[in-house]
């Protein structure tokens, strides 16, 4: 290991593929202090993409099923920087970042997006990212990313931000969005509303509501121009 030094990168399932993690050393380039670093998600971590943060071998590998458990090991490990895939089972990578801007403030948090919808942007940032790119983005390019962010800085991918700006705000309410992504898998009106404490009515009223605030066709459809739109 080169000068020592450690890493902690974590796997995460993404989608139903079973994947693992390894242990890699990051060096800080000014001060070549410790740092660790933690990659959350399948898609992130390619050897290609790890090269140029890593220095040394991967001695030995850990695992995290989901993203519940990823922030577990996040947690027994406190990395400096975690690299974070958008798209996990059991909590996604907004999910993950809020949970890791909780419990581990120090940590900063770079989100990669397969999708790279603009709309997911303002959400990444107010879950507490720092860092917001596509990845597809060259392997140098993350690496720069990672040494920004680490430093106190933040990124944001040129083009998503522009596009960004052409997102519209948001016309559902609070009440709208949470019965809207209960909704979201086709719950039942019934099971929506005894997860929400609502009256089977009330919930329709408001799915109702982000039908036809959204001009959506259904509710499925709703769902689908909220997600576009980074709205759930």
């Amino acid at each position: 290991m080169a000068g020592g030094a450690v890493g902690i990168v974590l796997f995460a399932v993404t989608q139903g593929v079973a994947v693992h993690a390894a242990v890699t050393p990051w060096l800080d380039d000014r001060a070549r202090r410790r740092r660790r670093l933690a990659f959350v998600g399948a898609a992130v971590l390619s050897v290609p993409l790890v090269a140029p943060l890593a220095a040394g071998s991967w001695p030995s590998w850990a695992q995290a099923a989901d993203g519940p458990a990823a922030v577990t090991a996040a947690r027994a490990h406190r990395p400096d920087v975690a690299v974070v895939d958008l798209e996990m089972s059991g909590l996604d990578g907004f999910g993950v970042t809020a949970e890791l801007a909780r419990v581990l403030p120090d940590c900063a948090v770079v989100i990669l997006t397969g999708r790279g919808r603009p709309a997911h942007l303002p959400r990444a940032l107010t879950t507490g990212a720092r860092g917001f790119l596509a990845k597809g983005s060259p392997a140098g390019a993350l690496a720069d990313v990672i040494r920004r962010v680490r430093a106190g800085g933040r990124y944001v991918d040129p083009a998503l931000a522009a596009d960004a700006l052409s997102i519209p705000p948001c016309p559902l309410t609070p009440r709208d969005l949470e019965t809207l992504r209960l909704a979201e898998y086709g719950a039942p009106v019934a099971v929506i509303a005894r997860r929400a404490h609502l009256s089977s009515g009330t919930v329709r009223n408001y799915l109702a509501s982000a039908v036809q605030k959204l001009g959506a066709a259904s509710r499925a459809d709703a769902v689908r121009l909220a997600h576009d739109n980074g709205w759930l």
